[in-house]
């Protein structure tokens, strides 16, 4: 065997299953403890039990395993990307796979003559070199590894194990994780010919907890495509968008298995029901069980799950720091928005506290109201003497009610304020930046829509989902639901902000996460800029 001649990692490396699956799970905790050790990105599993010493291969042994290997990776190669390949585990015989990413060591749990491990190789994937892989045993190691968790070593038995012709699933499968490829690797495992996915669009997910973040459907299509051609390429694949819990599963007679979690149990019975309605034999419902999340942090989900996913990418940048020229390099100024009540006020007293200068752009905004300025002119000669009070100043109550609901009055209004308001924020950021401030937070409800994020080095967004915004914007300025609406629908969307945003925060849950969400950011800016410990040059206006 070849072993590694130094500490470094594979950033992509290949673990050889050849021992029987029931023994498999005595070891899996080990196994995986000790892969961690030498790979840092994508770890391929193939289970071969094709030249194990049980001879015939029984599907159902090696789909527990495949769970376990899931399960147990989730916590012990968090940072890792799994794949489990399983057309040989299937047949028994050797199937040609072809494997997306490159890997230049192969891990054995037994010790196998070089020969052999490159003989299984050579003749399962497509594009295997023998001359670029190091081969290391893990056999021995596995007996001095501590155990690392306790599994059961019972494989679970079932009453009866069928495969099917024609396979049904869905879901959003947002961020691949290892809950999805147990859903999609048992499915497979149950499956002889035609698998069919269902992938949710529209209305199935804007219920979902942060669903602005999720990936456009055409990734997460081409993902699970993707995922499913590696890990059993001998299959017919179906993909597509669907709207309901049902898709094409009441419409094709040929489908005779659906695979659900624990959580959906209850979408299967329906999709059972409505095909007795149509005169079509039920599914046999697979039931999967939820995998745990092992690293959770409050308030996250007990499971596995993309909702997790999507709350760990709050304070954190979902596209690269941009480059806009023609701004100076300080300060860097950060565009910070939000919708009405989504906490984006809280964030930047946060971002103040931890060191940045804020501008108030809606206080900007009430200075070009004043006596003297040129909007005050304007905006009573566009609205008459009916705004001003009796000493002469504008009343932005009276003001208000002229223009809310009313598109045209408030565009109006719009392009009387804004150009003056961004005056008197660039002048601001300019006072800033001969003060030596480093970090300039633009506080603006209406920055998109009022283009001062061309003022602005990023974009920050705060949001919360809808139907909170109603409850706070009730509780706040005691409006009933059709008002706070109303409010909410003469915004633009959330989805329009996340689109622009680099980086993103929600205030729906504890102030405590929140502020979480905030350092984070911070930090990571903090250390882009490689600004200097906060000083005491913060300020607000």
């Amino acid at each position: 065997m070849h072993f590694k001649e130094n500490n470094a990692m594979s950033s992509g490396a290949l673990l050889l299953l050849t021992s029987p699956a029931f023994t498999l799970l005595d070891k899996i905790n080990k196994l995986l403890r000790l892969t961690s050790k030498h790979v840092s990105k994508q770890l391929y599993i193939q289970m071969h039990p094709a030249i194990s010493k049980t001879g015939s291969v029984s599907l159902e042994p090696y789909c527990n395993v495949a769970t376990q290997l899931y399960k147990s990776a989730s916590g012990l190669l968090p940072d890792r990307e799994v794949t489990i390949l399983l057309a040989n585990c299937k047949t028994g015989s050797e199937i040609k796979m072809r494997n997306r990413h490159p890997f230049d060591l192969v891990m054995c749990d037994v010790s196998l003559p070089e020969s052999t491990v490159h003989q299984i190789l050579n003749s399962t994937l497509v594009e295997y070199n023998p001359k670029q892989v190091k081969i290391l045993s893990l056999e021995n190691e596995i007996e001095k590894e501590k155990e690392v968790g306790k599994l059961s070593t019972t494989l679970e038995e079932r009453s009866e194990w069928t495969v099917h012709k024609s396979v049904v699933l869905g879901g959003t499968f947002d961020r691949l994780h290892n809950g999805h490829k147990v859903l999609l690797s048992q499915a497979i495992l149950k499956c002889t010919d035609k698998l069919t996915i269902g992938i949710t669009v529209g209305p199935m997910i804007t219920g979902k907890k942060l669903w602005e973040l999720m990936e456009p459907v055409s990734v997460r299509i081409e993902k699970v495509r993707a995922f499913l051609e590696e890990v059993d390429p001998t299959l017919e694949y179906k993909i597509e968008e669907i709207t309901d819990i049902y898709g094409p599963s009441i419409v094709d007679p040929d489908l005779s298995c659906v695979i659900v979690s624990a959580e959906t149990i209850r979408g299967g019975e329906k999709i059972n029901e409505e095909r007795e309605k149509r005169g079509m034999r039920p599914l046999e419902l697979h039931i999967i069980d939820l995998l745990p999340e092992k690293k959770r942090q409050l308030p996250e989900e007990e499971k596995i799950s993309s909702s997790t996913l999507r709350m760990r990418l709050l304070g954190t940048r979902i596209k690269p720091r941009p480059i806009k020229e023609g701004l100076p390099r300080r300060p860097h100024v950060i565009g910070l928005t939000g919708g009405i009540c989504s906490g984006k006020s809280t964030i930047a007293e946060l971002l103040a506290t931890l060191g940045a200068s804020v501008i108030n752009c809606d206080l900007m905004a009430h200075k070009t109201y004043q006596q003297g300025m040129p909007a005050y002119h304007s905006i009573v000669q566009a609205f008459g003497d009916q705004v001003l009070t009796d000493g002469g100043d504008i009343d932005r109550k009276i003001l208000g009610s002229l223009v809310f609901g009313d598109k045209e009055a408030m565009d109006k209004l719009s392009a009387i304020v804004w150009p003056e308001t961004a005056k008197l924020v660039k002048q601001q950021i300019e006072e800033f930046g001969r003060n030596g401030v480093s970090v300039v937070v633009l506080d603006a409800a209406v920055l998109l829509e009022a283009g001062w994020d061309s003022h602005c080095h990023e974009i920050w967004v705060a949001f919360i989902p809808p139907d909170e915004a109603v409850k706070r914007i009730q509780s706040r300025d005691k409006l009933n639901v059709s008002q706070a609406e109303s409010r909410i629908q003469s915004q633009i969307s959330n989805s329009s902000r996340v689109a622009a945003a680099d980086i993103i925060f929600s205030t729906y849950w504890e102030p405590e996460y929140t502020q979480q969400q905030v350092e984070k950011a911070w930090k990571l800016l903090r250390e882009e800029l490689k600004l200097k410990p906060t000083g005491s040059n913060k300020s607000s206006v």
